[in-house]
């Protein structure tokens, strides 16, 4: 959920508590501060929070179009703003300036949805059966993803149990992974209990923690040499770690480049070591 939606929420829940929506008499405005605030809508202040709604009207639509409404849409969208203002980069409105009054209004009709629903007695259908097959697509996707998880943890173990050689683990992997390919994302019915198979699968990693790693990529074998790798010496060292007649005898030699490729061994000069101890002949 991105972090500007998470602080419209926020502000929603703290100057307008709407528990359950159906009860639209709790979060209504009393008919006689209303007239007041319609005689003279420019000077009115909303107390708040807790602030309510002007739920008077039949239908969300003129609910949402009503002047009290507004005005709460106004406040909201206001104290969202200035919150958000403090950390752009945060809540993600530094590329641009974000229309809250849209934001709130698209929240309040959902609100005012449910109160035209309660007060006129009538249930949405459509509505509920849309709602109960999303959270049907979203456990099933829940449930794929827990499935492709423990039948890689299955295939896992039956391959270390074919590599060590365990015939026992090897035969008791591959009947799990059979149960788990035979429940696949439909589960089983009300009657079966698999809850120790998955349970076992399930602290598969947390036991055999030296096999699967918690987070990250998949974890790989460590090789081990037994040889050193050559690196080459180190070049463009700071003067400040060597000695100071080291680099002067290393600039004298260059001058006697020339006779060493005509062949005098004799123009090779003696150069002190960076330790300063010894020198090379």
């Amino acid at each position: 959920m991105p972090k500007f939606d998470k602080l419209a929420r926020k502000v929603l829940n703290e100057f307008l508590s709407v528990d359950d929506p159906s009860d639209w008499r709790d979060i209504s405005v009393p008919a006689g501060e209303l007239e007041s605030f319609l005689e003279n809508p420019n000077t009115y202040i909303i107390q708040s929070p807790p602030m309510k709604l002007d739920t008077s009207a039949e239908t969300a639509a003129k609910m949402q179009d009503a002047p009290w409404n507004k005005v709460v849409v106004s406040f909201l969208a206001s104290v969202a703003s200035d919150r958000a203002s403090v950390d752009p980069n945060y809540f993600g409105t530094d590329k641009g300036e974000l229309d809250w009054s849209s934001l709130f209004r698209e929240r309040l009709h959902s609100i005012f949805l449910e109160v035209a629903k309660s007060k006129g007695g009538i249930r949405d259908f459509a509505y509920e059966r849309k709602k109960y097959e999303s959270q049907r697509e979203g456990c099933a996707d829940m449930y794929a993803v827990k499935l492709e998880r423990r039948v890689q943890i299955a295939a896992a173990m039956i391959q270390i149990a074919q590599a060590r050689g365990n015939e026992q683990q090897y035969a008791c992997w591959s009947d799990i992974l059979k149960s788990l390919s035979r429940l696949g994302i439909a589960g089983m019915s009300d009657d079966e209990d698999f809850d120790e198979l998955f349970d076992q699968v399930d602290s598969t990693r947390s036991l055999e923690k030296h096999l699967f790693t918690g987070v990250g990529r998949k974890q790989l074998l460590r090789i081990r040499g037994q040889e050193q790798v050559e690196r080459s010496p180190p070049a463009n060292l700071s003067q400040s770690i060597l000695p100071p007649d080291y680099l002067e005898a290393m600039r004298k030699g260059l001058v006697t480049q020339v006779e060493i490729a005509a062949g005098d061994d004799s123009a090779i000069p003696s150069l002190p070591t960076p330790m300063g101890d010894a020198v090379i002949d």
